[in-house]
């Protein structure tokens, strides 16, 4: 199976979920070797290329999605019983 790679770069869609996938893989290398990056939602929004739903919080401070207003909600899995 051949891939044609220059159709693909000329889909918008593939080269945004490349791009996210790119800048993941990044800042996971990053904070693997200690790195810590500050870029703020705003800088990533002003891009135009992406909207931000919101980001998860680390596992000590518990599951929640701080959405762009500040907002926090409380993460879990559907029928998942907490104790």
């Amino acid at each position: 199976m051949k891939i044609n790679w220059s159709l693909r770069f000329h889909n918008k869609v593939w080269l945004t979920t490349l791009l996210a996938v790119v800048c993941t893989f990044v800042f996971n290398l990053l904070d693997l070797f200690g790195i810590e990056t500050t870029v703020a939602q705003e800088q990533v929004m002003q891009l135009g290329v992406v909207d931000i739903v919101g980001h998860i919080t680390r596992e000590s401070t518990g599951a929640y999605l701080v959405t762009p207003d500040g907002s926090d909600i409380k993460l879990r899995a559907q029928g998942f019983k907490e104790e």
